[in-house]
Order: C-alpha cells, then sequence, then structure tokens
C-alpha cells in the first residue's frame, strides 16, 4: 500500500467501502459464507484511512515522503544549516549596553543616597 499514490489509495478506500457495504448485506441477508471477510475489508480500510493520515501529517510539517518508502526528509535539509543561527541572550549586543546602563544607574543611585 505504501507504494501507492494518493490519488490510488483514495480509489482503493472508495472500493473497499463499497466491498463492506456489499458485505454487510449478504450478511444481513445470510448469503455470505465467510464472514471474516467484513473485518479484513474493515481493516484494509483503516490501514488505508492511516496511511493518508500520516501523509497529510508529514505534509503539513513541511516532511516530503517518497513513494517507495518509509523515508521522511525535511524539505530544505540543507538549506536549514545554512540558516542564521539564534542568539542567546548572552551573544546579543543590545543587551549588553542595557546590562552597563543599570550598573551605572545603581552607582547613581548609591551616589545620591550618601549626599
Amino acid at each position: 500500500l505504501r507504494a501507492r499514490t494518493d490519488g490510488e489509495l483514495r480509489e482503493d478506500i472508495e472500493e473497499s467501502r463499497r466491498r463492506l457495504f456489499s458485505l454487510r448485506f449478504q450478511t444481513a441477508t445470510r448469503q455470505l459464507a465467510d464472514v471474516s471477510q467484513v473485518s479484513k475489508t474493515r481493516r484494509r480500510i483503516s490501514r488505508i484511512a492511516t496511511l493518508l493520515r500520516e501523509r497529510e501529517i508529514l505534509e503539513e510539517l513541511g516532511m516530503v515522503t517518497t513513494v517507495a518508502s518509509d523515508v521522511a526528509e525535511p524539505e530544505s535539509a540543507a538549506g536549514d544549516s545554512d540558516s542564521e543561527p539564534v542568539e542567546s541572550p548572552e551573544d546579543s549586543e543590545d543587551e549588553a549596553p542595557a546590562d552597563d546602563d543599570a550598573t551605572t544607574s545603581d552607582e547613581s543611585d548609591a551616589e545620591a543616597e550618601q549626599e
């Protein structure tokens, strides 16, 4: 199932839902010899729905999946490493003068109290 495209999976899930509908009628009218087909069809629908939802989530997260494998990679893995690093508060130049000003104002307050 993982090797199929989204369109093929959607067609397959619709076909399986029609089959399940038919199997339920056959079960109700006592025409179905193998009742395990109902649970097998329900499981198939669940598997397909899970795959489709998994692909939707990966798409929302910006992950790219290859059709033939389970491997998920970011869209721009190489591009993200070249982006600017996030500065920590210690590295920020804007905060350094603020610390100096705070020290200066504290010293001014102390001098004012002494006078």
